[in-house]
């Protein structure tokens, strides 16, 4: 039988159960609360300092040190400082072109910032237009050396620039240039833009904690699948950005205030800044996208609809007048269509109207919902925000119309872009004209001498371009235009036409030899590396003279790698060729000390004692 509880217990646990434990005071609770994220933050710094003493996790400063303690050139742009800003997509860039810090005397520097048109895709760095600056202001230069570094980067634009332009201060640069516009929409924060994350006005926020090692760490864990798909076919989110709507406006606020964010930074560091306009294909570009109209009544639309079947049909005819005036009554009714725009701009184009003809191609490129080409409202605000600087030291140079301008009346089209916005090799040549007079008569007020521009077979010469380089990029720009969303863009098959017949026309002027080696290279590998790809498979066809060209016109396009100089000391050491190679092997070495305390291979030991040998002989 249970015992029932007595009176005393019954009664203990009645008060008990009326008991409330009292709260902390207000204070301690805060003290508590503060105390607590302290610890989280001293626990994540920890973390983070120790990751950072025993190495682990990138470093993702614009400018590094080169490992191995090199003699020369021990500097060098990071490629991993896009990072922070599209996680573990791989990106083009920057250059990891080599330095010297302190910057060496008699030596004038330029840090060139933007993205795909700076970096050169689909042209290696070497062939972009900072590298044509170089070369046309060392021509001009008499006892200075120029040096151009490319930190362009594909897909970023200005939040990324106005993070970057700071580290890029590192580099003791005597003239900044951001030529930038193009990706405001659909890069990392834009507001068209798959990876625009939170508000714009977090981005710099959130960019900081993605530096952080932790957070590098953890992001390489949590890759996303995604990041083996084009950047093209990844980046844009929507395609429906109409011109007129309140997305476009805040994208060029926010535009305006990172070029502010740059030009400050240089005006607070002393150093001179130039702000670019950026140019695109109007001419053999159609809309990528064009919106219908969306506030007609059904009438209205019936109406417009007719027109511009009406004005398709004699544009198909080549009658080009009855088809411009088709088109514009289509505009009365509507004049939001990406698509009747172009087609007005062809028709003035084929009647040689090209004033005309050009505004109502700016016209339809503004008006495309796909905004993959900075639209002309930008030219103004570039122009604007370094016309509101009273700083000498700030400058502004309209590249955009300076180009159309150097090309004469016609619509710039397929005479200097690949496709949408990447130039061909002579657009780079021209635009870098344009910037390099600029600079050299406006900036460091030199005269310019048109006798020391050279000519494009020394240009060539000079670059180390090759008919090689100008199959693969029209290659290139041939695969861009079958992917979308470039692939439903207006007139598309006349730009594959285009390229195709331009493939075929330089494939053709290479030698039957020459063609079946350039056959038998992938896309991937040539473009990691086309100079060393094709000289290893002349090297693997037994034919070494040519191998050594190939390696010898890479050195010429990347002197400051040690790896481009090792290739070459190996591949004349094979031909018996020991004094050309002795000095490329001792090259290679003041770039990369350390590989001299590896075991070196026989060939390169024979080169070093011959070294020994020759400098024992000078001795005496």
């Amino acid at each position: 039988m249970k015992e029932k509880p007595n009176a005393r217990e019954t009664k203990s646990k009645k008060a008990s159960k009326g008991k409330t434990r009292s709260p902390l005071p207000r204070k301690k609770l805060w003290a508590f609360r503060i105390a607590a994220i302290l610890l989280a933050f001293a626990f994540l710094a920890g973390v983070e300092l120790s990751l950072r003493a025993i190495g682990l996790g990138p470093d993702v400063s614009l400018v590094i040190p080169v490992s191995g303690s090199p003699k020369r050139a021990k500097y060098q742009l990071n490629e991993l400082v896009d990072l922070p800003y599209l996680g573990s997509i791989s990106l083009r860039g920057p250059e990891e072109r080599r330095f010297d810090l302190p910057k060496p005397k008699k030596t004038y520097r330029i840090l060139v910032f933007g993205a795909s048109t700076v970096a050169g895709f689909p042209y290696p760095f070497e062939l972009s237009f900072p590298r044509h600056l170089e070369v046309l202001l060392q021509a001009q230069a008499t006892g200075w050396r120029i040096e151009v570094l490319n930190a362009g980067i594909t897909a970023i634009n200005s939040f990324a620039l106005a993070d970057m332009v700071p580290q890029g201060l590192v580099a003791e640069p005597d003239l900044i240039i951001v030529h930038a516009g193009h990706n405001e929409f659909y890069g990392p924060g834009g507001a068209g833009s798959s990876a625009r994350g939170l508000s714009p006005s977090l981005f710099p926020w959130i960019v900081r904690i993605k530096k952080l090692r932790t957070s590098q760490l953890i992001l390489r864990l949590l890759a996303s699948t995604e990041e083996d798909r084009e950047l093209l076919e990844l980046l844009p989110e929507t395609l429906e950005i109409p011109w007129h709507g309140e997305t476009v406006r805040a994208v060029e606020a926010r535009f305006r205030a990172n070029l502010e964010q740059m030009v400050r930074t240089a005006i607070g560091a002393g150093v001179p800044i130039l702000l670019t306009t950026v140019a695109c294909n109007l001419r053999d570009q159609g809309p990528i996208h064009s919106l219908l109209p969306r506030d007609l009544t059904e009438q209205q639309m019936e109406r417009w609809k007719s027109l511009v079947q009406q004005g398709e049909r004699r544009f198909q005819e080549g009658q080009w007048q009855s088809a411009q005036e088709l088109f514009e009554e289509a505009e009365t009714v509507d004049k939001s269509s990406a698509l009747v725009a172009y087609r007005l701009a062809q028709c003035l184009d084929r009647q040689k109207r090209w004033n005309a003809a050009r505004e109502a191609y700016a016209r339809a490129r503004d008006l495309d919902g796909c905004r993959l080409r900075a639209p002309s409202t930008f030219s103004d605000i570039v122009r604007q925000v370094a016309e509101s600087h009273s700083e000498p030291s700030v400058h502004f140079f309209d590249t955009a119309a300076d180009l159309q301008e150097r090309l004469g009346p016609e619509p710039l089209g397929h005479n200097v872009f690949l496709e949408h916005v990447h130039y061909n090799l002579d657009g780079h040549w021209q635009l870098a004209l344009s910037i390099a007079h600029f600079v050299q008569t406006k900036i460091l007020q030199r005269p310019w001498s048109a006798e020391r521009v050279p000519s494009f077979r020394e240009r060539n010469e000079l670059l180390g371009a090759t008919a090689q380089d100008e199959l693969f990029a029209h290659s290139m720009a041939l695969e861009v235009l079958q992917k979308r969303p470039m692939k439903d863009a207006v007139d598309v098959q006349q730009q594959i036409r285009f390229l195709t017949s331009r493939i075929r026309e330089l494939y053709l002027s290479l030698s039957p030899a020459d063609q079946q080696v350039f056959a038998d290279l992938p896309m991937s590998t040539m473009d990691a590396d086309l100079l060393g790809s094709l000289a290893w498979q002349y090297e693997r066809r037994g034919r070494p003279r040519e191998a050594i060209r190939w390696w010898r016109r890479r050195v010429r396009r990347r002197p400051w790698s040690p790896e481009t100089h090792w290739q070459l000391a190996r591949a004349l050491a094979a031909q018996g060729q020991t004094e050309e190679a002795s000095r490329e092997l001792q090259t290679a070495l003041e770039l990369a000390p350390h590989a001299a305390e590896a075991t070196l291979p026989p060939w390169a030991d024979r080169l070093l004692g011959h070294l020994r040998d020759a400098e024992k002989g000078a001795g005496t």
